[in-house]
């Protein structure tokens, strides 16, 4: 071995596995045979420069290793650890001990801690986020929550006040739940020591991303889905618009429907209903409903679907048929991600006398008897339908005709009382639902089927833009009438959370607006709870594809459903 062979290594080399690069440090011999001779061993052992170069990298390393970390932990914290929550995002805060967040705007004006259920108006907040990423809470009862207050309590103002409005979320590292403080007073919102069903303000010191958050102050976020979905109509109640083969024969034309053809010929309607039943809607078609991002059902049935029709009017006249069908809907929609609204499509007497209650008839619901066998009807949907995992709700009775709107408000309102609690002893949860189809009669639904009394009660509005003089609009006119519903749909809100029953996509004969008109109604029914279109299949080739989902679905250049993105109110 020659005097270099013996010099003590100090430095890198270029292709050893083996050297240990800090031996120099400690002022260790390194063998020569543990380096390839061809390296260029630099620098000299011991050399300050060498140490300076190695602790200063060290160094950098766990400065960007502290930041990356640094990065990880806190950027949510910057951005408030929500990021699926954006402006328009509906929440509900629901406490360690199971119960909701709800403004009591009824009586206090403060926030309490509700059941172990959501109730839709008080418990449902929308969140506008700031450009700071903190954020504004405001009820779809139309309260603005607000922290900061002389007696302890946290309030909801129907005016907006800037201090103490105005929250952070704050996450810790541990855990799922977020805390809402206020920086401006240095409170945050907590279960309240003196009253535990009320929200406080209590003082607190800002928290930080590796706080441990206190039963009292924790709430979880919970998001409020929003509703997609397609109405399954003409399936149980044959309408001789959309499915006139149905009634080929009967002679009964434009004037058909399902109890005339069941007077016209029971053995045939029999037939048909049956096969229609078996036919017009399979699992495929729920398949192709969740492809198209729809997460809901809107279906559309008879009273005489869900019990024994005492006038014997209708078809199929075997219960346990409707019944086979209806579970299977249900069973459908639940294995392709779907909820559904059970409709009360056709009442008992008819509501409105038209073909899509069942039968075009003089209107005879209003009578003691059919209104009272329509209270058993909901009692009957309720009884089977209730505990259903993937219910939305009940939907009372569908389009009652104007004269029960102008004359009889009363008697639709007691009726509408007597279901809810009907429906209430079979579910806590599902949503009770009203139609009012006239916009004159919006305004005589304030303050009615209202909390506290009512809970989880929504009203439907069918907005349609092709009848009566609609149909010769401007295009200009079509989009101007989409974008009024959003603001109708927004004012109302407040006193009725509001669901679109029914739309479509067509605006009338004698021109087809497309698909602006229809991301405009989209756009605007954003302020709603969500909205069904009218219908999923109507019969091919009859002209009437604008109101065929289906049939614009599967046709290349049909008519999209747009990604929906949250709302962008104005302030």
């Amino acid at each position: 071995m020659n005097r270099q062979d013996e010099k003590y290594i100090s430095g890198y080399q270029n292709t050893s596995h083996n050297i240990d690069p800090l031996a120099w440090t400690r002022g260790e011999k390194v063998e020569a045979g543990d380096v390839d001779e061809a390296s260029n061993l630099i620098p000299k052992k011991n050399s300050p420069n060498n140490r300076s170069i190695l602790l200063g990298s060290y160094l950098l390393i766990t400065i960007f290793f502290a930041l990356f970390v640094y990065y990880l932990c806190f950027k949510q914290l910057f951005s408030h650890r929500m990021a699926f929550v954006t402006t328009g995002t509906r929440i509900n805060f629901k406490s360690v001990d199971g119960r909701f967040v709800r403004v009591d705007g009824e009586r206090t004006n403060t926030l309490i801690l509700s059941e172990i259920i959501p109730w839709i108006a008080g418990s449902t907040f929308e969140v506008f986020v700031l450009p700071d990423g903190a954020w504004k809470l405001k009820s779809l009862s139309g309260y603005w929550v607000r922290a900061h207050d002389i007696f302890g309590e946290a309030r909801a103002d129907q005016i907006d006040k800037a201090l103490g409005s105005t929250f952070i979320p704050m996450k810790p590292f541990f855990g799922k739940s977020i805390q809402l403080y206020v920086q401006e007073t240095s409170q945050v919102l907590a279960v309240s020591d003196t009253r535990p069903e009320s929200i406080a303000s209590v003082v607190s010191t800002p928290p930080h991303y590796f706080s441990v958050l206190t039963p009292k102050t924790s709430f979880e976020v919970v998001p409020v889905n929003f509703i997609m979905g397609v109405n399954l109509g003409g399936w149980f109640i044959p309408e001789v618009w959309m499915v006139p083969s149905f009634f080929n024969g009967s002679g009964l034309g434009w004037g058909g429907s399902l109890c005339r053809m069941v007077n016209y010929s029971r053995e045939l309607t029999e037939e048909r209903i049956l096969d229609r039943l078996e036919n017009w809607i399979k699992e495929d078609d729920f398949r192709q409903m969740a492809e198209m991002g729809l997460n809901s059902i809107r279906l559309p049935i008879g009273y005489w679907n869900v019990m024994e029709d005492p006038y014997q009017r209708y078809a199929p006249a075997d219960l346990s048929t409707s019944l086979h069908y209806i579970d299977w809907a249900f069973d459908m929609a639940q294995k392709y991600g779907m909820t559904v609204l059970l409709d009360l499509h056709g009442a008992p007497g008819s509501q409105n006398g038209i073909d899509h209650s069942g039968c075009s008839m003089y209107p005879q619901w209003q009578y003691d008897e059919n209104v009272n066998l329509t209270l058993t009807t909901v009692r009957a949907m309720a009884e089977r339908y209730g505990d259903r995992p993937n219910l939305v709700g009940f939907e009372l009775m569908n389009e009652p005709n104007h004269d029960l709107e102008a004359f009889n408000h009363t008697l639709l309102l007691e009726f509408y009382q007597d279901a809810y609690w009907i429906i209430r002893d079979y579910s806590k949860t599902a949503l009770v639902i009203f139609n009012e189809l006239y916009s004159e009669y919006y305004a005589d639904w304030k303050g009615e089927l209202a909390e506290p009394e009512y809970f989880n009660v929504v009203v439907d509005w069918h907005l349609y833009d092709w009848p009566g003089n609609h149909t010769y609009e401007r295009v200009s006119d079509h989009m101007t009438d989409a974008l009024n519903w959003g603001t109708a749909i927004e004012e109302f809100t407040p006193h009725h959370p509001v669901i679109v029953g029914e739309w479509c996509f067509s605006t009338g004969e004698v021109k087809q607006v497309g698909q602006p008109f229809v991301d405009m109604c989209l756009d605007s029914f954003k302020r709603s709870l969500g909205w069904y279109i009218w219908t999923w299949r109507i019969e091919d080739g009859i002209g009437f594809e604008f109101w065929n989902v289906k049939h614009q679905h599967n046709d290349p250049a049909g008519i999209r459903i747009r990604k929906q993105t949250p709302i962008r109110r104005r302030e």
